[in-house]
Formats: C-alpha cells, structure tokens, sequence
C-alpha cells in the first residue's frame, strides 16, 4: 500500500473516509478499479481464497460469455485472472486480464481493508473490471461455506430415498 498512498494519512482518518478517497483516486483510472472493505469481510477473503485459490467466474459480454481463471496467491495477496482457454493452452504464458490486490495494512489501525484491481484495458472495460471484482469479493466474502457434517448453509446432508420395491427381474 505504501507504494500507491501514503498511509500515515491515511490512518488519520475514519473508515468511510479512507473508503472515499480511495475510492475517488481510482475514479478517473481506467485501468484501475478500488473498493474498501471492512477488517472482517477482507479476513474472511484472505482466509478463503488460501483455502480455495483457483476459482472460474463466467462473464458475460454481448457476444455471450467466456471464462476467467482466477489464481489466488497467499504471499502477495493478491488475485491473477486470466482466459481459461489460454490457461488451458499454456499456463506459464497466459497472460493476466485483471489483477486484485487485497492490502491489509489498515486492518488493525482503522479496521478497513483495500481493494485495488489493475485492468488490462485491452481486454476488459473498466465496468467488466469492477464487476469481475465484485464476483471475486462476493464469491470469497459472502457465500457460506459447505461443511462435511452438513449440506449447504448447515443444514443436514440429502439423504437418498430408500427403495422399498424389490429390484427389476433378472438382478
């Protein structure tokens, strides 16, 4: 973070502030898109994406849609996307088509979280840049977890029907 603001100033103010001008210092960027979160939703992104770090989002342009790959790396904090086609062909030279940044360095004075995704303009818009975003903080931040003692949400497990008529002749 230190390399885009300076964050003694940023320290000096409130959450929604530091939200605001973060937010207004990518407004005019088009290869830039910003949001702040609080301490707990960028944890909670942190610590599901270590535990799930490839995910495939499917965006939509008119022409129909196509596939991102996103790749979450722990020791930058930091989310790769790229076409899943060109993965698929080579991984080592896909090249990214948007990139997030999770900083924390707030987490602890201010108890907010910075979102910063670099765009490649040649390949997405800024609003398809900004969406992609927002799916990948939604798809981290809000989507309950499945546990193993439990079906989605907590709720017990489907159980199968138990068949009660004998099987078909012949088995």
């Amino acid at each position: 973070l230190g390399e885009v603001a300076k964050v003694e100033l940023f320290e000096a103010e409130e959450p929604d502030r530091i939200g605001a001008i973060w937010d207004s210092f990518h407004e005019d960027r088009p290869e830039l898109a910003g949001c702040s979160v609080t301490a707990e939703e960028h944890v909670k992104i942190t610590e599901r994406a270590r535990e799930s770090p490839l995910f495939v989002f499917p965006v939509w342009r008119e022409q129909g849609h196509f596939l991102l790959l996103s790749q979450f790396n722990a020791q930058s904090d930091m989310f790769v996307m790229t076409f899943l086609e060109d993965y698929k062909q080579n991984p080592a030279a896909a090249q990214p088509w948007l990139s997030v940044t999770l900083f924390g360095e707030l987490l602890t004075s201010n108890a907010v979280g910075l979102l910063r995704a670099d765009i490649a303009p040649e390949r997405l818009s800024k609003p398809e840049g900004e969406h992609i975003m927002g799916l990948a903080r939604h798809a981290w931040s809000h989507v309950p977890r499945l546990r193993s003692s439990g079906g989605p949400c907590g709720h017990p497990p489907l159980q199968r029907p138990t068949c009660s008529l004998p099987p078909p002749e012949g088995r």
